[in-house]
């Protein structure tokens, strides 16, 4: 089964665009990979931009060439609009980037015992991603004991 996210740029107007991540959507290879690799709002805009992906990779390139579709991204009017348009059943994670950083929404559920669904599904409000991953995900993911700073495009970016 699938880690499913959308991946979300805040642009100046505030309208909010996004796109579909299919797999490993959880903050230990998406969040990383983000951070490593799409950390400014070019990049993250070249990267929602360019619509559907299957699994997050480094390069446009290499995210064309596994891609099952070409859907294309979708617009919300705002940061609400796109937690609204947002099932967390099925989008386990929102990241969106913002005011310079990217931040993660992460789908929560409780049970409803007394209600006609026993499980009710939520996204909990943006948080820094910096504060969702570990310096241990990107030697996970680079391989060896990778630095935290020299693989972020932000040399400020530190874990909190």
């Amino acid at each position: 089964m699938s880690t499913r996210s959308l991946i979300a740029y805040e642009d100046n107007s505030g309208s909010i665009a996004s796109t579909y991540c299919h797999m490993d959507g959880y903050p230990s290879y998406n969040g990383a990979i983000l951070l490593a690799h799409w950390n400014s709002y070019e990049r993250a805009k070249e990267l929602v931009d360019n619509g559907y992906i299957s699994s997050l990779k480094f390069t446009i390139e290499e995210i064309n060439a596994t891609r099952a579709n070409t859907d294309r991204y979708d617009v919300h009017g705002s940061e609400y609009g796109f937690i609204r348009d947002a099932n967390a059943l099925f989008h386990e994670y929102l990241y969106l980037y913002k005011n310079g950083a990217w931040w993660v929404s992460i789908a929560e559920d409780f049970d409803t015992p007394d209600g006609y669904q026993d499980r009710q599904y939520y996204h909990s409000k943006f948080y820094e991603l910096t504060k969702h991953v570990r310096p241990s995900d990107f030697s996970d993911l680079f391989g060896g004991e990778a630095d935290w700073n020299s693989l972020t495009n932000n040399p400020e970016l530190k874990i909190i």
